[in-house]
Order: C-alpha cells, then sequence, then structure tokens
C-alpha cells in the first residue's frame, strides 16, 4: 500500500455536510481487509490490547462494530470490564 493510499484509509476524505452515518459507512467501506489492533483500559486502568484480522460491521445506526474475543484470552477479562474500546 501507498503512503497516499495508507493516509485515505486512516483519515478518508470527508466533507462538511456529511452525517456520521455518512463518515462511518465510508470509514467502514475502505478497510476491506487486514490487521486491526483493538483496545480497552480496564476499570483499574490497565490498557490491554489484541490484533485481530478482522472485525465486522453490525448497523449504520447506532454505529456498532463486531469483534470476536476467545473465551478464556487472557485480554477477555478487561474487554467485558470495560466501557468502550478502541479500534485502529
Amino acid at each position: 500500500m501507498q503512503t497516499s493510499e495508507a493516509s485515505e484509509l486512516v483519515a478518508p476524505h470527508l466533507t462538511a455536510g456529511q452525517s456520521s452515518r455518512d463518515q462511518y459507512r465510508q470509514t467502514l467501506s475502505r478497510f476491506p481487509t487486514g490487521v486491526t489492533v483493538i483496545t480497552a483500559r480496564h476499570p483499574a486502568g490497565a490498557v490491554h490490547g489484541i490484533t485481530a484480522n478482522a472485525f465486522m460491521a453490525l448497523s449504520l445506526y447506532p454505529p456498532l462494530v463486531a469483534v470476536s474475543v476467545a473465551a478464556g484470552a487472557k485480554v477477555e477479562g478487561a474487554f467485558i470490564a470495560s466501557e468502550a474500546f478502541g479500534l485502529t
């Protein structure tokens, strides 16, 4: 992937008039496959993360994505206890 393509994937060109739903749809459309990093902060403060080769869009409204974490994985407790997670 060339640098210009990578920057478009991270920050796709969006116009000021686009709704968050349009932005969400456009962002997801620019990630056909690859590796993503998913992180969560445990309420005790520790940050945990995993890499995944897939995630999927569940809904445009509300904007939802799904990732799967194996039962018993070291990060499972952090993801369950966290109120939110980050996807890069």
